[in-house]
């Protein structure tokens, strides 16, 4: 899809929006509820703006692909020259090897490939996936938001790691006599210690298919696995408790309100969400939601009749509201009795996702030999806690 018919498809998405709320201002001002005519009207509009917004979700997904799989995007150094000779898993020779691996495992490999993978493999056996692999990489994103707005780190084992969270807001740098004692923060940070779960799946597939020359083994492993893993992490990173396995973005962090309602969210109810977070982390602040709650956050308006949320026409920002993006998350938990329905603050600040080693892959060619065919069992040991409650809190519904 080219720019500009990306572009045509967020004015479209955009008059949409407008159509639905000349139908509704319509009623609202007549004080009556919509007609059977014009709720048809509405529902019919409303279904293609979901239309819209996932081809547009998906026409980006893939025009951020190919630049996230150049040797610049792969090291986050855009000066990178996309010729320059790298080491490990960027190199061409790494990728080439890495691909023969798939079809066959180590048995077919040449001494020359064994010695390239060698460079980064793992205590279970398996390899390291080439920096290149966007295809598998980018669904980790795409999957749910909170590790493309978290701070990610990566260390090479899987190691417990210790890791300052701020407890408290840090108090103002005070002015000291001379010879007086200085304050400390000893009272104001305790720590995370991350851990390395590992999130494991095995996938299979036929022989023959594999053997065949035509067959895009990359992209088979690629989608199958990225999809699942990215799916799988989001879900612990949202609403894990903790306990053997990441503690979530939701489940662990302050809940600034309880709102009047198990159904419904007000305008009120998440500008106090948003300035329960202080100006520091707010400035960077975004609302993060479930994809079933934005259509009630859409209806919303101000005390002069103006909408909160406003879409987006540009390419790469999300849709804002009350003057903040807002991201839908597949984890997040729609708006319901007894459930954190809507957040908000700096994720950047607020979450730490640790990575172990990478995504790594073990090739096994006798597992299920009996049924014809090979299978790649993917790994990535990943953990995930708050590291500073302060900067993102949300709102909780009541039981009832």
């Amino acid at each position: 899809m080219t720019p500009a018919q990306l572009e045509e498809l967020r004015h479209r998405r955009a008059a949409l929006v407008t159509d639905m709320r000349g139908i509704s201002d319509t009623a609202e001002t007549e004080n009556r509820n919509l007609t059977a005519e014009e709720t048809q009207e509405f529902e019919r509009r409303e279904a293609d703006f979901q239309d819209l917004t996932e081809r547009i979700q998906r026409a980006e997904t893939l025009d951020g692909m190919e630049p996230r799989m150049t040797p610049a995007a792969a090291t986050g150094n855009d000066d990178v020259d996309p010729d320059e000779v790298r080491s490990g898993t960027g190199t061409e020779e790494y990728r080439s090897a890495f691909e023969s691996f798939l079809r066959s495992g180590l048995g077919e490999l040449t001494d020359e490939e064994r010695t390239t993978l060698n460079t980064a493999t793992d205590a279970d056996g398996g390899f390291a996936v080439p920096e290149t692999w966007g295809g598998l990489i980018q669904p980790l994103r795409d999957y749910g938001i909170i590790r493309t707005l978290a701070n990610v780190i990566q260390t090479e084992d899987g190691g417990k790691i210790h890791y300052p969270r701020e407890k408290d807001l840090m108090s103002d740098f005070a002015i000291v006599g001379e010879e007086q004692p200085i304050p400390n923060d000893g009272s104001e940070f305790d720590e995370v210690v991350f851990d390395a779960y590992k999130y494991a799946k095995i996938i299979k597939a036929s022989e023959e298919m594999v053997q065949d020359a035509i067959f895009d083994v990359e992209a088979y492993v690629q989608d199958r696995a990225g999809f699942k893993l990215g799916l799988s992490q989001n879900a612990d990173f949202v609403n894990g408790n903790g306990t053997g396995k990441p503690m979530g973005l939701f489940a662990g962090a302050v809940v600034a309100k309880t709102v009047a309602s198990p159904t419904t969210i007000t305008m009120d109810e998440a500008i106090d969400l948003q300035y329960s977070v202080i100006g520091p982390y707010r400035a960077n602040g975004v609302y993060i939601a479930a994809d079933a709650s934005h259509a009630s956050f859409r209806k919303l308006k101000d005390s002069d009749g103006q909408y909160l949320w406003q879409p987006s026409v540009q390419e790469g920002q999300p849709d804002r509201f009350i003057g903040k993006p807002i991201y839908a998350d597949p984890s997040v938990h729609a708006i319901a009795a007894s459930k954190r329905p809507l957040g908000f603050g700096d994720v950047k600040q607020a979450y730490t996702i640790r990575d172990a080693g990478g995504v790594s892959i073990k090739f096994l060619d006798q597992t299920y030999a009996e049924n014809d065919q090979v299978a790649w069992k993917v790994k990535l040991r990943s953990d995930g806690d708050i590291t500073d409650p302060n900067a993102f809190k949300v709102l909780a519904t009541p039981a009832s």
